[in-house]
C-alpha cells in the first residue's frame, strides 16, 4: 500500500511559532500599556465617563435705591423640559403630546422653513427661526437622553396652570421653576442699573473655571450689573454624580458643596431724585429745541440738543443722588433674553441711548470748570472773597512748551467782546 502522507516544512513551522510569540507579545504589551504604564490616564478617562460633576445656581443679589426701593430684582419664571428617554415608545402617542405642547406653548413642533418669518424673537446672533420641539428633543436624545432639555422658556402662569394639571398624562414632560432678573424702575435707571445677557463663547472658559454654567448663568454687561457682577453673582454650588452611558444620574457622590447667594447692593441714587431729575431734563432739551427752532438766523443754523445729562451729588459725601443720560433704552427688554431686533435699532440709533453719555461721554468742561479755579485761587491764597477783579472781556496767554521757550501769545475773548467790568 502507497503511503500518501506529507510532512510540514520545519521553516514553515517555525513561522507559524513566530507569528504565534508576536502576537502573543502584542497582547502583553497592550496588557502593559492598559494595566501598568497608562493605569492613571485611563482611569481619569473612566472616572470622567461615569461622573459628571452639576453645577447648583446660586441666587443673585438685588440692587436698591438708597430708601429701599428695588431697582433689580429676582422673580421666578416656570420652564417647560422633555426628558426625551422617558417619552412614550408610541408614535402616535407622541405626536399628540408634540401637539398638544405647541398648542400650548406656542412653540413649533418642528423647525419653520428659513424664510419663514423673522427672527424678531430671536437672540443676538441668531438669524435663523428657532428650532421646534422634535429637533430639540433629537438633539438631546442623541446626546444625554436622561439629561432634561428646556423647549420653552418663561411661560405664563396661566400655561403653567393648564400644563400642570395635564402633566400626569404627559411622561417626560416636567416644570421647572428658576430665577430671572426684573428691572421694576425700567428706563428710569436703565443706564444706572444696567442689565445681563449670556456667556458668550469667548467668555465661556473664563467663566467655567469660576464655576460658571454657559448654558444656564448670565452675567452683568452694563451697569451695576456688570460693575458689581462678582459682588452680586455669588457663587455656584456642585454635586458630583455617578452617570450610566445614556447619562441617566445613579447616585450622589460625596457632599458637593452648597452655592452662596450674591450679596444685595444698596445704592446712593434716589429713584424719587432720579425721576425729577429726568423730567427736568427731558423739559429743558424740549424747550433748547424750541429755541433753536424758532431762530430764524441763516448764519446759525438749528441745532438740535438729542442729547443731555443731569447729575445731583451731595457736596457733602460725594454721594451721586441721581444720574440721568437721554436718550436712553428700557433695560426690561433684556430681562429674559436679548431681542435681536430691539437691541440693533439700540446700537444702530443715531443718538445711541445704549450709550451712558454721564460716565463714559468726554465733553470741554466749561463754564462748571470755572467753580475749581475760583476754589483753588482762594486755596492758595491768589485771591480773596472780598477782592473785586476786572473783566476787560479779553486775555493774552503765553504758550510755553520748555524751559527758556519765549512762548507764542495768544488773544482770548470772552463772548461778551465790551468784558463785565468789575466782578
Amino acid at each position: 500500500m502507497q503511503n500518501t502522507s506529507t510532512s510540514i516544512a520545519p521553516d514553515r513551522i517555525w513561522s507559524f511559532y513566530v507569528v504565534i510569540a508576536l502576537a502573543l507579545l502584542g497582547a502583553a504589551y497592550q496588557l502593559v500599556r492598559l494595566q501598568v504604564t497608562g493605569f492613571d490616564a485611563y482611569t481619569v478617562r473612566a472616572i470622567d465617563n461615569r461622573q459628571q460633576r452639576l453645577t447648583l445656581p446660586a441666587p443673585r443679589g438685588v440692587v436698591y435705591d438708597r430708601n429701599g426701593v428695588l431697582l433689580a430684582q429676582n422673580v421666578p419664571a416656570i420652564s417647560v423640559l422633555i426628558t426625551p428617554a422617558l417619552l412614550p415608545e408610541d408614535s402616535g402617542r407622541l405626536a399628540e403630546l408634540y401637539a398638544r405642547l405647541s398648542e400650548l406653548t406656542g412653540v413649533p413642533v418642528s423647525t419653520p422653513p428659513l424664510d419663514a418669518g423673522n427672527a424678531t424673537g430671536n437672540r443676538i446672533g441668531d438669524d435663523s427661526p428657532s428650532p421646534g420641539i422634535q429637533e430639540l428633543v433629537f438633539l438631546q436624545e442623541t446626546n444625554a437622553p436622561y439629561r432634561p432639555v428646556v423647549i420653552a422658556p418663561d411661560i405664563s402662569r396661566e400655561q403653567a396652570l393648564v400644563l400642570g394639571a395635564e402633566l400626569r398624562t404627559m411622561p417626560g414632560v416636567q416644570l421647572e421653576v428658576r430665577a430671572l432678573r426684573d428691572y421694576p424702575t425700567g428706563a428710569l435707571t436703565a443706564h444706572v442699573v444696567g442689565y445681563m445677557g449670556p456667556i458668550t463663547e469667548d467668555q465661556s472658559d473664563f467663566y467655567v473655571n469660576l464655576g460658571f454654567d454657559p448654558a444656564r448663568d448670565r452675567i452683568g454687561y452694563a451697569g451695576i450689573e456688570n460693575r458689581m457682577q462678582d459682588v452680586l453673582a455669588g457663587r455656584n454650588g456642585f454635586k458630583e454624580v455617578e452617570v450610566d452611558v445614556a447619562g441617566r444620574e445613579l447616585r450622589t457622590l460625596g457632599e458637593g458643596q452648597a452655592p452662596v447667594p450674591g450679596q444685595s447692593v444698596v445704592l446712593t441714587i434716589d429713584v424719587r431724585l432720579q425721576a425729577a431729575a429726568a423730567a427736568a431734563l427731558a423739559n429743558r432739551m424740549k424747550i433748547e429745541n424750541q429755541i433753536a427752532q424758532a431762530d430764524t438766523n441763516p448764519l446759525r443754523p438749528p441745532q438740535p440738543v438729542t442729547n443731555g445729562v443731569a447729575i445731583a451729588i451731595n457736596p457733602q459725601t460725594g454721594e451721586v443722588l441721581a444720574m440721568v443720560s437721554l436718550p436712553t433704552y428700557d433695560n426690561t427688554m433684556f430681562s429674559r433674553f436679548i431681542p435681536a431686533t430691539y437691541y440693533q435699532e439700540m446700537a444702530d440709533h443715531p443718538y445711541k441711548p445704549l450709550f451712558n453719555n454721564a460716565i463714559s461721554g468726554e465733553y470741554p468742561p466749561g463754564s462748571v470748570f470755572k467753580v475749581a479755579v475760583a476754589a483753588g485761587a482762594l486755596q492758595e491764597g491768589v485771591v480773596t472773597a472780598e477782592q473785586e477783579i476786572f473783566d476787560p472781556g479779553e486775555i493774552i496767554i503765553t504758550n510755553r512748551y520748555f524751559p527758556n521757550d519765549p512762548g507764542k501769545t495768544r488773544r482770548v475773548v470772552c463772548y461778551n467782546r465790551a468784558g463785565h467790568g468789575d466782578v
